[in-house]
Order: C-alpha cells, then sequence, then structure tokens
C-alpha cells in the first residue's frame, strides 16, 4: 500500500512515549497530516469513579494526576499534554468544579530532564502548606491502578500530604473492572477493530 505524505493518518493508541516516538520519526520523513484520536469515551465514563471519591471527607480540591512525560517529547508534537488538559476540562464540567478545585497534575517524573507541570508531588506538599486538610487525587490516564497509583499516589503522596499538614487524603480507584470500565474498553476496541472484523 502505498501512502502520500499529504494522507491522513491516525496514530491510535498514539499518547505518551510511543506516540511521541512515531510522531518524530513521521514528521521527520515529511508526513504532514498526523491526527491522534482523543478518547472521549474514558474523559466522560471516569466521572463515575470520580464521584466514589469519599465517604469520610469532602475535599476542598481535587487533583487529576497523569503520568507525565518529558517536556520535550510534547514540544516535538506529541499531543499527550493537550489531550490531558481537555480530560480535565471535561471532568470540570461535568463535576461542576474550577480549576482551582479541580486541578491538573503530572506525577512519575524521573531523570534530569524537566517533565510536564505542574509536578503531582510538589503540588500535594504545597496545599498541605497553604492549610488544605482534605485532599483527593484521582488519576484518570490509568485504566486500572498499578504501582504509579497505588504506591506512588496512595503511599507517597498520601504521606508527603499528611507531613505538610494535610489531614484527610483519599486515592481514587481507578475504573479497574467495574462495569464502566469494562464498557469503555469494549467501545475503544471494537471502534479500533473496524473493518478489521465482522460485527
Amino acid at each position: 500500500m502505498s501512502v502520500s505524505k499529504t494522507d491522513k493518518i491516525i496514530i491510535t493508541g498514539g499518547a505518551g512515549f510511543l506516540g511521541s516516538f512515531v510522531v518524530e520519526k513521521l514528521k521527520a520523513r515529511g508526513y504532514t497530516n498526523l491526527i491522534v484520536p482523543r478518547r472521549k469515551e474514558y474523559d466522560l465514563t471516569h466521572e463515575d469513579g470520580a464521584q466514589r471519591l469519599y465517604k469520610d471527607f469532602k475535599p476542598e480540591v481535587i487533583l487529576a494526576s497523569f503520568h507525565g512525560v518529558p517536556k520535550d517529547y510534547v514540544d516535538k508534537g506529541d499531543p499527550y499534554a493537550t489531550q490531558c488538559a481537555e480530560t480535565v476540562r471535561l471532568l470540570r464540567e461535568r463535576l461542576k468544579l474550577d480549576a482551582n478545585k479541580f486541578m491538573l497534575t503530572f506525577q512519575s517524573r524521573f531523570g534530569r530532564a524537566e517533565w510536564l507541570q505542574p509536578y503531582t508531588d510538589m503540588t500535594v506538599k504545597a496545599l498541605a502548606e497553604r492549610g488544605v486538610k482534605n485532599l483527593a487525587i484521582v488519576t484518570p490516564g490509568f485504566t486500572a491502578d498499578c504501582l504509579e497509583t497505588l504506591e506512588e499516589i496512595a503511599g507517597e503522596n498520601a504521606e508527603i500530604f499528611h507531613h505538610a499538614g494535610g489531614k484527610n487524603f483519599a486515592a481514587i480507584p481507578c475504573l479497574n473492572d467495574t462495569e464502566a470500565g469494562m464498557a469503555v474498553i469494549s467501545h475503544v476496541v471494537r471502534r479500533e477493530l473496524q473493518g478489521w472484523i465482522n460485527p
């Protein structure tokens, strides 16, 4: 199959590390019409997880923490940061919260390079030092709980918050194998396989 450098190329699953590599290589070869779809289904369905925020307290602030990537990736064309911001905008809209109550942050950085900011751990510390006593963190970029949500958020960031003066901390579970989570995965898989398999 021959592909013209002006043909539309849709990169499914193109966010993050892999997406930055693919986008960079294609641009270097002269391809200009690169499309990375935003997963609107997950943006809105994750409200289900956000509504399961807390039982014993109401957070003053909720952080939406996404896995970070080096800033250089975004500078080279990776749409990941824009996708994260749009997800947060949609969640704020659905939850009826403003930017001071529902904040975007990035976690899991390592190495010496600058990564996407604001950093989750530094934001958690700053909020506690500012007097915020009740904080919740939701991780919309993760479909299932893992090391980054259980250890880094529920463990390390909870400790940072408490040591800096915070009182109540909640790490919100991912969608995991809930009915809503499975519906999202099913929808995306069926959509991406259109034209490849029979209904």
